[in-house]
């Protein structure tokens, strides 16, 4: 546009631009989460609700996990798992959450999935600290507050 009275000229070059308004029918989704003043359990109620949950159903077979079971648990519930995923240069996987409260936390992560170790890494998954799990299989440390946490599970030593 050339028009406009606090610019002169256009504001890139007049090329034509079909369909870049993106004018269109969109449907969308939402859900109204009542909560109190301690918004925990909200938060974590609506990370589940965007969340796509693709199952497949198989036949129970042999295999080295029990037939239900939770891939990962955390305690307290004061802690946000942001991200499970696969790392990215070495064999494994990459836990990531937050503490959504203002004050420390002892977090508790017990996994299910296959480890050999586990390491404190930063967000460019470079490596920070090792962990060690406890006798009963967990990580136990402390999280301070509003603190964002990548624990690298390595697969292969």
């Amino acid at each position: 546009r050339d028009d406009l009275w606090n610019r002169k000229g256009q504001a890139g070059p007049p090329l034509p631009t079909p369909g870049a308004q993106e004018q269109a029918t969109y449907l969308y989704n939402y859900a109204i989460i009542p909560h109190g003043q301690d918004f925990k359990s909200a938060v974590q109620m609506a990370n589940a609700y965007q969340t796509e949950f693709d199952a497949n159903v198989l036949p129970l077979q042999a295999g080295k996990l029990p037939p239900a079971n939770q891939m990962v648990s955390v305690e307290p519930s004061d802690f946000l798992i942001t991200s499970l995923k696969e790392a990215e240069n070495e064999s494994g996987w990459i836990l990531r959450g937050v503490n959504l409260v203002d004050q420390t936390i002892d977090l508790k992560v017990k996994v299910n999935l296959p480890n050999k170790s586990a390491e404190l890494v930063y967000l460019d998954e470079s490596p920070m600290a090792k962990l060690d799990f406890s006798e009963n299989g967990e990580i136990e440390m402390p999280l301070g507050a509003h603190k964002i946490v990548s624990i690298f599970f390595r697969t292969k030593e």
